[in-house]
């Protein structure tokens, strides 16, 4: 209505369709935007501000009615002219970005499983590690106390030994004197 009753008073007018634009606004939006949206969007792909602004300036300069930067002009035209296909691309798209998100939280699950049974075989490793310290630590006792037993046994067999040979040289002695 605005551009009719202007008409005559050489006013142009454009409607401007902007795609996703990297902007600091851009940025915040994403923080709060829900995670199939951000999805989505990654495919549409991201301009600069001055890669809009510039399209922008040339639509208006050619007094363009709708300015539709980058694939935003895309999407327009299947809206106006096929509305229910822009409406099943959107919703497979949808559905895709769902899937995606679903998929994403079964393999975190996965992976939650797979620590858990990571971090309990290691609480057994652990477990098994202090066994074996501790029967390395009754065998080195076990090995002390055999040497310590040997020892004796070789002391013992030393003095037999030695008593034996007394006994045999006092006995030699006692023959002779006879």
């Amino acid at each position: 209505t605005l551009r009719n009753e202007l008409h005559d008073e050489d006013v142009s007018f454009s409607i401007v369709y902007p795609p996703d634009t990297k902007t600091p606004g851009f940025d915040l939006e994403n923080k709060t935007k829900p995670k199939e949206l951000l999805i989505m969007s990654e495919t549409a792909g991201l301009l600069s501000a001055e890669q809009v602004g510039e399209k922008i300036v040339k639509g208006m300069l050619k007094k363009k009615f709708y300015i539709l930067p980058g694939e935003s002009g895309m999407l327009w035209r299947i809206v106006r002219h096929f509305p229910r296909l822009a409406h099943w691309l959107t919703d497979r798209e949808l559905k895709k970005a769902r899937k995606k998100i679903a998929k994403e939280k079964i393999e975190k699950k996965g992976i939650k499983k797979e620590i858990k049974k990571i971090e309990n075989e290691e609480k057994k490793i652990k477990k098994e590690i202090k066994e074996v310290k501790k029967a390395e630590k009754k065998t080195e006792q076990n090995i002390i106390d055999f040497s310590k037993m040997e020892k004796k046994s070789k002391d013992k067999t030393k003095k037999y030994k030695e008593k034996t040979e007394k006994d045999k040289k006092k006995g030699k002695k006692k023959e002779k004197k006879k």
